[in-house]
């Protein structure tokens, strides 16, 4: 597990404006890239379960 601003969060977090807080439960590996398309946080990376959800190393989370 690691951490973001003392805060656990397993291998992806978000800032704010203020502070850092997991983006749902995480992954199971380490995220190696992230950008933003059509609203969506997209991240690929070593992982195949994000959000407690199987991925292909894949993942999308949409913004409200």
């Amino acid at each position: 597990m690691t951490t973001a601003g003392g805060e656990a969060a397993n291998h992806i977090a978000a800032w704010d404006g203020s502070s850092w807080e997991a983006v749902g439960t995480g992954m199971n590996g380490q995220v190696k890239s992230l950008t933003v398309y059509d609203n969506k946080l997209l991240a690929g990376g070593e992982f195949d379960s994000a959000g407690g959800v199987s991925s292909n190393h894949i993942a999308a989370w949409g913004f409200r």
